[in-house]
């Protein structure tokens, strides 16, 4: 597998801070090579505003934010500007999981039904394995242009998109991302733990963290520190058409900040949260049933960067795109926050 960029700056900035981190470890040359980059990137406008953390052995080099997180506000961002995250969720959905693993409360193996009774009968036996390895074969729901943008929708609207379609494979068979297993599993959390998926997520994955800025956003949720989001027409930055959060939920509705995220990458290096078997397992490619790796964990994608190996995860929602990659032999993470998709490959749905 390929590391996918979802757009220019991600891909310059990503090998610069490479390049730098790889030869000098966390030296202030590493730290101006960002900042070059980036502030390269704003004066020619592929970007507004840009939030990075990148971390080495366990130390923070860079929590910065660049540009202009509100335009028409005059607003600069920094290292607490909140972005949309988009799928990059998708790996905190699976460290919530794997603490109700830990707590007895559920098991990976159970089936769906069993905390969702109401899917439909050609779901109910996909395991939550599974769904957090992508190799369900349920449809995705952010396929095909159904949603509308703004509208608030109930879970059951959610699920109805997709419900009456054919499963596109013998669960375990194949590998296809899917961010409606993500969305299940959001409600799989909800039962498991009877709190809201944004309750049970603050409580069990974001306060012991100390990520205090990094919230689940739901419909009506003014956060004070949050970028506008950006689509760039006729060479001017435009407000973006943004997604209500109840339609990705907990497939790609966190807000963050380059800070937390900063705190979020030194916990998956040094494995706290977690015990050790339930990262171990997490950062692991996925198997199909011939044996095959499908090169994903839970929430993670697993890849190569010529010899050296790297877990990383791509997000894409209105008005945002993210990228978060660490390195395990290296000890190093990078995590990119952009406040635009314009010139941004779709791929995997609307939220990857």
């Amino acid at each position: 597998m390929q590391i996918v960029f979802k757009n220019s700056f991600a891909r310059v900035l990503f090998l610069a801070v490479l390049t730098a981190a790889f030869g000098v470890g966390a030296s202030a040359q590493a730290v101006a090579d960002v900042d070059a980059v980036v502030q390269k990137m704003i004066d020619a406008k592929t970007i507004p505003a840009a939030g990075v953390a990148v971390v080495r052995d366990g130390k923070v080099v860079v929590a910065k934010g660049y540009g202009m997180a509100d335009i028409e506000a005059g607003t600069a961002a920094n290292e607490s500007t909140g972005f949309q995250i988009g799928s990059v969720t998708k790996q905190f959905t699976a460290a919530g999981i794997m603490l109700l693993v830990e707590d007895g409360k559920l098991k990976l193996d159970d089936t769906l039904a069993k905390y969702v009774p109401d899917v439909p009968a050609k779901w109910s036996g996909i395991t939550i394995r599974q769904l957090l390895n992508q190799v369900s074969g349920i449809p995705n729901y952010t396929a095909g242009g159904k949603l509308v943008h703004e509208k608030i929708y109930a879970k059951a609207e959610i699920l109805g998109l997709v419900k009456d379609l054919p499963t596109g494979f013998e669960p375990g068979t194949k590998w296809e991302y899917s961010n409606t297993n993500y969305f299940l599993l959001g409600m799989v959390i909800e039962k498991a733990s009877g709190k809201s998926y944004p309750d049970y997520m603050n409580g069990r994955v974001f306060k012991p963290l100390g990520m205090t800025s990094t919230v689940v956003k739901t419909s009506g949720l003014k956060i004070k520190y949050e970028a506008a989001g950006y689509d760039l027409a006729s060479g001017k930055w435009q407000r973006a058409t943004l997604d209500d959060p109840s339609q990705p939920f907990a497939a790609g509705a966190i807000v963050s900040t380059p800070a937390d995220m900063a705190k979020w990458t030194i916990a998956v290096g040094e494995g706290k949260l977690l015990k050790k078997t339930s990262w171990d397992e997490a950062l692991a490619s996925g198997k199909l049933a011939d044996g095959k790796p499908t090169n994903y964990g839970f929430g993670w994608q697993i890849g190569k960067l010529g010899e050296t190996d790297y877990v990383s995860h791509n997000g894409g929602i209105g008005g945002f795109t993210s990228y978060h990659v660490r390195f395990p032999a290296e000890n190093l993470s990078i995590v990119v926050l952009v406040n635009t998709v314009s010139g941004a490959p779709t791929q995997l749905g609307t939220w990857q």
